[in-house]
């Protein structure tokens, strides 16, 4: 607990513990494959004319595994689509079943491999995500996002915990739960992944859903 005092006013600050975990602290299950490891990859904004556009970094790598552009001028634009390029020139691209991004209302998103999610905002519960059985995934899982933030474990059928989703602005979890910014450098998002999702799905899900916390501001 940290206290700020201004004259007769106390503003108590309260940290809750999960605000002062590293993302790596949240224990995920083992991998269903034994040659994969628990590994932890960094978002990072870049700058664009819609700042919309991101870097994924691998641990301990300077240079991008993959660049996602964004397609989407904004929410009223009619119009949503990712790019996920590699560095080997292989890509897909991530569309909205309806077109556009429809805020406050469900919808169903599409990667070009197959693989299917969707949002169900849940009016003032958490939204919750999903990644559907479809292309190269096995199961359904399931993300309840924080209510407050771009946070919260991905969890399969079988009650196992595969991946966390994190996010900081100003270095800080309880910032990123207040402020909505797309400056690059402000803001850093985190996925730890046992493996057992493909890691272009997960950052397809997790992009998507920042950026529709950006457009939608929730």
């Amino acid at each position: 607990m940290i206290q700020y005092k201004f004259g007769a006013f106390t503003i108590v600050v309260l940290s809750l513990l999960n605000f002062g975990k590293s993302a790596s602290a949240f224990t995920l299950d083992k991998p269903t494959n034994s040659s994969n490891t628990i590994q932890e990859f960094t978002i990072k904004r870049k700058l664009s004319w819609t700042n919309q556009d991101f870097q994924i970094f691998a641990p301990n790598s300077t240079s991008p595994i993959m660049k996602v552009e964004n397609h989407m001028a904004n929410q009223f634009s009619g119009f949503f689509g990712l790019d996920i390029n590699f560095p080997d020139g292989r890509f897909l691209d991530v569309k909205a079943q309806a077109g556009g991004e429809l805020c406050g209302f469900k919808q169903i998103y599409e990667i070009s491999n197959g693989v299917r999610f969707r949002i169900d905002p849940r009016g003032i519960l958490s939204d919750q995500w999903e990644i559907n059985k479809s292309g190269n995934v096995t199961q359904n899982y399931i993300w309840h996002r924080n209510v407050r933030r771009l946070a919260g474990p991905l969890v399969g059928e079988d009650k196992r915990k595969v991946a966390y989703f994190d996010a900081k602005t100003f270095g800080s979890r309880f910032w990123s739960g207040v402020f909505r910014i797309r400056l690059p450098g402000l803001s850093e998002y985190t996925i730890v992944s046992n493996g057992d999702v493909p890691i272009e799905d997960l950052v397809a899900l997790f992009v998507t859903a920042i950026i529709r916390v950006d457009d939608c501001s929730w």
